[in-house]
């Protein structure tokens, strides 16, 4: 079941990103709600609630305040979430203020992370958009295919037994193997077949920067995914959903490919792609 989920989701990703890209920046916010609402189910299991709504109406808000005024727009909509967040236990005094607390860190995880994937998808060009896409899924999905099979065939020394039990120093070595070489495959068909431009920086060739970024996301991605295995050990919890058979819920999937495209979005910016 888990192959044929992944093999859906493959079909799924690869017909939105060849002929349905304007739609893809309101298809992430909605998968961001559904992380959104599993966050919540997961900190209300932990014994520390948030206030729902408030957080489900983050990710529509600050997508449609950036698409209105761009960061300005995005920016207004977030200080007007942080009043309406620590107002609301002036209307509700006996509203225990971990609410709050609780609510405040569903907008660093997931929601932050996952909109960094909406904002990569309105880049323009729009086939610009699309090749950023392909690089920071790809560099993800090939490092923690790495590291799994790494970690499977070569692993012998634990790299974080308290959070997660089954990943190895070897498995997190690997995933920088396959890291590298995906970006940099995937760079190449961005560059050539596809023919999308991208400058070159400091003199480095483009290629170099997305090899580069290749090492970034395999480190991003095994944090990512040690960080839900910390969520969920808090509540106690082995998925964070039952949404997607085999792999658990958006956030089980989604885990390491939300930190790689913020990664990406990030040094886009300083490199002025």
């Amino acid at each position: 079941m888990r192959y044929v989920t992944a093999a859906i989701l493959i079909v799924l990703v690869v017909t939105l990103l060849a002929f349905a890209m304007p739609l893809v920046p309101w298809l992430v916010v909605l998968i961001c709600m559904i992380g959104v609402w599993e966050m919540c189910t997961a900190l209300k299991t932990a014994k520390q609630p948030a206030i729902r709504w408030l957080a489900l109406a983050v990710p529509p808000l600050l997508l449609g305040g950036y698409q209105l005024l761009g960061v300005r727009g995005a920016a207004t909509a977030l200080a007007g979430l942080v009043l309406a967040t620590t107002a609301t236990r002036v209307f509700r005094p006996k509203l225990p203020l971990s609410a709050v607390t609780s609510t405040l860190s569903t907008w660093l995880y997931p929601t932050l992370p996952l909109l960094s994937i909406a904002v990569l998808a309105m880049c323009q060009p729009m086939e610009k958009a699309r090749a950023l896409l392909i690089l920071a899924i790809t560099a993800s999905a090939v490092s923690d295919t790495a590291a799994m099979f790494g970690g499977m065939l070569l692993g012998r020394h634990k790299l974080c037994p308290a959070v997660s039990p089954k990943k190895t120093v070897e498995g997190f070595i690997a995933s920088f193997v396959g890291g590298a070489a995906g970006a940099t495959a995937a760079g190449w068909i961005i560059l050539n077949p596809m023919g999308v431009a991208f400058e070159a920086v400091g003199g480095v060739p483009p290629l170099v920067w997305m090899c580069l970024f290749g090492l970034i996301s395999a480190g991003v991605t095994a944090l990512g995914d040690l960080s839900a295995s910390a969520y969920k050990r808090a509540a106690g919890i082995k998925d964070f959903g039952n949404l997607l058979p085999g792999h658990g819920g958006i956030l089980d999937r989604l885990d390491g490919i939300m930190w790689s495209s913020c990664a990406l979005l990030l040094l886009t910016v300083w490199l002025g792609w």
